[in-house]
Protein backbone atom coordinates (compact mmCIF):
# COMPACT_ATOMS: atom_id res chain seq x y z
CA UNK A 1 0.00 0.00 0.00
CA UNK A 2 1.26 3.20 -0.57
CA UNK A 3 -1.07 6.11 1.66
CA UNK A 4 -0.86 9.82 1.25
CA UNK A 5 1.52 11.38 4.12
CA UNK A 6 -1.04 14.09 5.21
CA UNK A 7 -5.00 14.53 4.73
CA UNK A 8 -6.52 15.67 1.56
CA UNK A 9 -6.71 19.63 1.57
CA UNK A 10 -8.34 20.15 -2.23
CA UNK A 11 -10.43 22.72 -2.94
CA UNK A 12 -11.78 21.40 -5.97
CA UNK A 13 -13.57 18.04 -7.59
CA UNK A 14 -11.63 16.39 -10.33
CA UNK A 15 -12.97 17.83 -13.10
CA UNK A 16 -12.20 21.23 -11.66
CA UNK A 17 -15.71 22.14 -10.20
CA UNK A 18 -15.02 24.38 -6.85
CA UNK A 19 -16.09 22.32 -3.98
CA UNK A 20 -18.60 24.95 -2.07
CA UNK A 21 -19.87 22.78 -0.12
CA UNK A 22 -19.19 20.02 2.92
CA UNK A 23 -16.15 21.18 2.83
CA UNK A 24 -14.27 23.11 6.05
CA UNK A 25 -11.40 24.43 7.97
CA UNK A 26 -11.42 23.09 11.43
CA UNK A 27 -13.35 26.97 13.51
CA UNK A 28 -13.27 27.93 10.02
CA UNK A 29 -10.05 29.31 10.61
CA UNK A 30 -7.90 28.60 7.22
CA UNK A 31 -4.99 28.06 8.98
CA UNK A 32 -6.46 24.96 10.75
CA UNK A 33 -6.48 23.59 6.49
CA UNK A 34 -2.71 23.86 6.44
CA UNK A 35 -1.88 22.08 9.12
CA UNK A 36 -4.42 19.25 9.47
CA UNK A 37 -6.18 19.06 6.08
CA UNK A 38 -9.85 19.84 5.10
CA UNK A 39 -12.85 18.38 6.67
CA UNK A 40 -15.39 17.08 4.14
CA UNK A 41 -18.66 15.57 4.40
CA UNK A 42 -19.00 11.60 3.28
CA UNK A 43 -21.20 13.14 0.43
CA UNK A 44 -18.41 15.60 -0.92
CA UNK A 45 -15.77 13.35 -0.10
CA UNK A 46 -17.19 10.74 -2.56
CA UNK A 47 -17.83 13.44 -5.17
CA UNK A 48 -21.69 12.99 -5.21
CA UNK A 49 -24.44 16.03 -5.35
CA UNK A 50 -24.60 17.64 -2.22
CA UNK A 51 -28.06 16.65 -2.26
CA UNK A 52 -27.14 12.66 -1.67
CA UNK A 53 -28.02 13.25 1.85
CA UNK A 54 -29.70 9.80 2.64
CA UNK A 55 -29.35 6.64 0.39
CA UNK A 56 -30.96 3.64 -0.86
CA UNK A 57 -28.25 1.34 -0.94
CA UNK A 58 -28.66 -1.40 -3.96
CA UNK A 59 -28.43 -5.20 -3.67
CA UNK A 60 -26.59 -5.36 -7.03
CA UNK A 61 -23.25 -6.72 -8.23
CA UNK A 62 -22.00 -3.14 -9.67
CA UNK A 63 -22.49 -1.72 -5.76
CA UNK A 64 -24.77 0.93 -7.21
CA UNK A 65 -26.96 3.16 -4.47
CA UNK A 66 -29.60 5.49 -5.02
CA UNK A 67 -30.53 9.35 -3.95
CA UNK A 68 -33.29 10.91 -4.71
CA UNK A 69 -34.27 9.80 -8.32
CA UNK A 70 -30.77 9.45 -9.44
CA UNK A 71 -28.54 6.44 -8.83
CA UNK A 72 -24.87 6.48 -8.73
CA UNK A 73 -21.71 3.75 -8.89
CA UNK A 74 -19.58 3.09 -5.95
CA UNK A 75 -16.55 2.00 -7.78
CA UNK A 76 -15.08 -1.03 -6.14
CA UNK A 77 -11.84 -1.39 -4.69
CA UNK A 78 -10.79 2.25 -6.43
CA UNK A 79 -13.45 4.85 -5.46
CA UNK A 80 -11.88 8.20 -6.53
CA UNK A 81 -14.06 10.71 -5.05
CA UNK A 82 -12.46 13.58 -4.70
CA UNK A 83 -8.72 12.44 -4.97
CA UNK A 84 -6.27 13.36 -7.22
CA UNK A 85 -5.97 10.67 -10.40
CA UNK A 86 -4.98 7.54 -9.36
CA UNK A 87 -5.47 7.41 -5.67
CA UNK A 88 -8.85 6.76 -4.41
CA UNK A 89 -10.79 6.64 -1.00
CA UNK A 90 -10.11 3.90 0.99
CA UNK A 91 -12.29 1.28 1.70
CA UNK A 92 -12.83 -1.21 4.63
CA UNK A 93 -10.38 -3.85 3.54
CA UNK A 94 -7.76 -1.19 2.92
CA UNK A 95 -8.18 0.27 6.15
CA UNK A 96 -8.08 -3.70 7.49
CA UNK A 97 -4.97 -4.02 5.27
CA UNK A 98 -3.34 -1.23 6.79
CA UNK A 99 -4.04 -2.75 10.78
CA UNK A 100 -2.96 -5.98 9.75
CA UNK A 101 0.45 -4.62 8.14
CA UNK A 102 1.00 -2.38 11.71
CA UNK A 103 0.26 -5.23 13.74
CA UNK A 104 2.55 -7.81 11.82
CA UNK A 105 4.50 -6.36 9.64
CA UNK A 106 6.48 -9.34 8.99
CA UNK A 107 3.33 -11.10 8.25
CA UNK A 108 0.68 -8.95 7.77
CA UNK A 109 -2.15 -11.50 6.37
CA UNK A 110 -1.66 -13.69 9.79
CA UNK A 111 -5.28 -13.29 11.38
CA UNK A 112 -8.06 -11.26 9.18
CA UNK A 113 -9.39 -8.37 11.27
CA UNK A 114 -12.68 -8.34 11.79
CA UNK A 115 -14.00 -4.91 10.24
CA UNK A 116 -16.18 -3.97 13.15
CA UNK A 117 -13.39 -4.66 16.11
CA UNK A 118 -11.29 -2.23 17.75
CA UNK A 119 -8.09 -2.78 17.11
CA UNK A 120 -5.48 -2.40 20.02
CA UNK A 121 -2.07 -1.24 20.57
CA UNK A 122 -1.62 0.69 16.96
CA UNK A 123 -2.57 3.72 17.02
CA UNK A 124 0.40 5.45 18.55
CA UNK A 125 2.37 3.79 15.63
CA UNK A 126 -0.06 5.76 12.87
CA UNK A 127 -0.26 9.25 15.53
CA UNK A 128 1.90 12.16 14.49
CA UNK A 129 4.38 12.83 17.21
CA UNK A 130 2.34 16.83 17.29
CA UNK A 131 -1.25 17.63 17.22
CA UNK A 132 -2.49 15.21 19.86
CA UNK A 133 -3.60 16.28 23.54
CA UNK A 134 -1.01 14.67 25.74
CA UNK A 135 -2.64 11.05 28.07
CA UNK A 136 -0.44 9.31 30.33
CA UNK A 137 -2.09 6.37 30.51
CA UNK A 138 -1.77 6.18 26.58
CA UNK A 139 1.42 5.68 24.36
CA UNK A 140 2.60 8.72 22.46
CA UNK A 141 2.40 9.17 18.88
CA UNK A 142 6.10 7.63 16.79
CA UNK A 143 4.54 7.57 13.50
CA UNK A 144 6.30 5.08 12.55
CA UNK A 145 5.42 4.31 9.22
CA UNK A 146 4.89 7.73 8.11
CA UNK A 147 1.21 7.78 8.27
CA UNK A 148 1.34 11.15 10.63
CA UNK A 149 -2.44 10.83 11.63
CA UNK A 150 -3.17 14.29 13.24
CA UNK A 151 -5.77 15.18 15.76
CA UNK A 152 -8.11 17.43 12.99
CA UNK A 153 -11.17 16.74 15.37
CA UNK A 154 -14.52 16.99 13.20
CA UNK A 155 -17.67 19.18 12.60
CA UNK A 156 -21.02 17.37 13.72
CA UNK A 157 -23.00 19.81 11.45
CA UNK A 158 -23.83 22.09 14.27
CA UNK A 159 -19.83 23.02 15.76
CA UNK A 160 -16.42 22.04 15.29
CA UNK A 161 -15.34 19.52 18.04
CA UNK A 162 -12.25 17.04 19.26
CA UNK A 163 -9.47 19.25 17.73
CA UNK A 164 -6.44 17.81 19.47
CA UNK A 165 -8.30 14.96 20.74
CA UNK A 166 -9.90 12.60 17.63
CA UNK A 167 -8.84 12.16 14.06
CA UNK A 168 -11.72 10.33 11.72
CA UNK A 169 -11.06 9.44 8.39
CA UNK A 170 -13.87 8.47 6.28
CA UNK A 171 -14.21 5.11 4.36
CA UNK A 172 -15.95 4.50 0.12
CA UNK A 173 -18.92 2.60 1.99
CA UNK A 174 -22.06 3.55 2.86
CA UNK A 175 -23.60 2.24 6.68
CA UNK A 176 -26.94 0.59 6.10
CA UNK A 177 -28.60 -0.26 3.17
CA UNK A 178 -30.70 2.50 3.94
CA UNK A 179 -30.02 6.01 5.57
CA UNK A 180 -27.61 8.81 6.07
CA UNK A 181 -24.60 7.28 7.32
CA UNK A 182 -21.57 5.48 6.09
CA UNK A 183 -18.28 3.76 7.68
CA UNK A 184 -15.01 5.32 9.25
CA UNK A 185 -12.21 4.83 11.01
CA UNK A 186 -11.46 6.90 14.47
CA UNK A 187 -8.08 7.49 16.35
CA UNK A 188 -8.08 8.89 19.49
CA UNK A 189 -6.27 10.76 22.75
CA UNK A 190 -8.12 8.25 25.10
CA UNK A 191 -6.33 4.91 23.65
CA UNK A 192 -4.60 3.06 21.58
CA UNK A 193 -6.93 1.51 19.08
CA UNK A 194 -8.35 1.57 15.85
CA UNK A 195 -11.79 1.66 15.86
CA UNK A 196 -14.78 1.23 12.93
CA UNK A 197 -17.27 3.53 13.62
CA UNK A 198 -20.60 4.98 11.56
CA UNK A 199 -20.88 8.55 11.28
CA UNK A 200 -23.61 11.00 9.53
CA UNK A 201 -23.07 11.75 6.54
CA UNK A 202 -23.30 15.12 6.62
CA UNK A 203 -20.56 15.44 9.62
CA UNK A 204 -17.34 16.29 7.82
CA UNK A 205 -14.33 14.13 8.82
CA UNK A 206 -10.41 13.82 6.91
CA UNK A 207 -9.91 11.90 3.95
CA UNK A 208 -6.82 10.05 3.73
CA UNK A 209 -6.15 8.94 -0.17
CA UNK A 210 -4.84 5.85 -0.83
CA UNK A 211 -2.75 4.79 -4.43
CA UNK A 212 -4.79 2.21 -6.66
CA UNK A 213 -3.64 -0.95 -6.90
CA UNK A 214 -2.18 -1.70 -10.38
Amino acid sequence: QVWMAENLNVTKTPDGTDITEGAYCYDNNPDNCVTYGSLYTWTTAMNLPNTCTSYIQNNDSSKTMTCGTETYTVEYPNHRGICPEGWHIPNLKDFDDLAQYVLNPQNPSYNQVNVDSAINNIAHKLKATTTWKYNSNVPQGTDEYGFAAKAAGFFNSRKFVYIGEEAGFWEAAPGPRMGSIAWRRRLSYNDDWLQTYSANTQYAYSVRCLKDNP
